[in-house]
């Protein structure tokens, strides 16, 4: 899902959260969820922000196809982003690396598929994670290396 020279971002591992200094109460979230997960739901529950309920949002990437046709994947990531960004998400959250890369590293050709700029910021939930629990100076870490950096601390 990546280019060779691709920068490749650690984003560390997800970790429970003890307190909750910041609750996203006036963020409207898109969650593309590629499964389901106890400690993730644990952690949107404590948020207090509006999420997004887009049909859009349970499209299937088609990453088994990647490789023999990739539009297929761009065309489809391009439908969820476009959907969120017209429906006034502050951003995309994912919770694979993966998904990262395809939303976030390859923007040129998910604009090639729809004609428009898409900037409309991704962010891992392990960024997310650490954001809530005031941890900002780490989340800083990889946001800074985003395409478009959400600037939300």
């Amino acid at each position: 899902y990546r280019v060779n020279n691709t920068l490749i971002i650690d984003f560390k591992n997800f970790d429970d959260v003890n307190e909750i200094k910041h609750d996203f109460k006036d963020f409207n979230i898109a969650y593309y969820p590629s499964k389901s997960c106890e400690k993730i739901d644990s952690l949107l529950n404590q948020l207090d922000a509006n999420f997004l309920k887009l049909d859009s949002l349970k499209l299937d990437l088609a990453k088994n196809t990647f490789n023999k046709n990739q539009e297929i994947t761009y065309c489809v990531a391009t439908t969820i982003l476009l959907d969120a960004f017209d429906n006034n998400a502050d951003f995309l959250l994912i919770d694979n690396d993966d998904d990262f890369y395809i939303f976030d590293y390859n923007r040129k050709a998910l604009e090639k598929c729809s004609g428009r700029e898409v900037i409309l910021p991704v962010i891992h939930v392990n960024e997310l994670q650490k954001l809530a629990s005031g941890e900002h100076k780490l989340a800083n870490e990889t946001l800074t290396k985003h395409q478009i950096n959400p600037e939300i601390i």
